[in-house]
């Protein structure tokens, strides 16, 4: 069974209240996995703002109130991409982090990093959007290039990227964690 709890802090997925109707239906987990998923934000907020603007129209006339969900949801990437880097800090290693972009393209880390959890990689279903969350918020169901998901910062309104320009800290981090080859060129020199 997978539970999703996308952009919720992690102290709130911690908790055992997030998990109770689940538990309560189908009965207690004998083995339970913590995983996060970190995807770099220069593709991840893009997507954020695509995703927002069409379900919630309310932002699609308020630029302010779109800039402060985006910082939202980057605010919860930082404390994302620090659980990453210092996984027995806060968490104690109850996390178990997959990097998105190396996901996508790499079958070699896909194979580790199912071997980790004690599955074999069998890439499955690996041509395949799921509809779950209406799918992609850039190709809805369609498959993309699988690249074309690591260069959404490309497609981006303004608003992600101006965002993401105002936390150099993110570049850095990005830089570290995906390497400087996922950060455009035109944010490495952003102080």
């Amino acid at each position: 069974m997978l539970l999703s709890y996308e952009n919720t802090n992690i102290e709130k997925v911690l908790e055992a209240d997030l998990d109770r109707p689940a538990v309560k239906l189908l009965g207690g987990a004998s083995n339970k996995k913590n995983l996060l998923v970190l995807r770099n934000p220069f593709n991840m907020l893009p997507s954020a703002e695509k995703m927002l603007r069409r379900t919630r129209p309310a932002l699609e006339n308020d630029e302010q109130l779109l800039r402060n969900a985006l910082d939202r949801r980057l605010n919860l990437w930082k404390s994302y991409a620090f659980l990453h880097m210092h996984p027995m800090s806060v968490t104690r290693g109850k996390f178990e982090t997959f990097l998105f972009d190396r996901w996508v393209i790499e079958k070699g880390y896909r194979d580790s990093m199912a071997e980790k959890l004690g599955y074999k990689n069998k890439d499955l279903f690996i041509d395949f959007v799921s509809d779950a969350g209406k799918g992609s918020s850039f190709s809805g169901v369609s498959l993309a290039q699988k690249e074309d998901v690591l260069r959404r910062w490309s497609e981006s309104n303004a608003v992600a990227i101006e965002v993401l320009s105002k936390h150099p800290e993110v570049i850095g981090f990005t830089a570290l964690i995906f390497g400087e080859d996922a950060v455009p060129k035109q944010y490495l020199t952003v102080k």
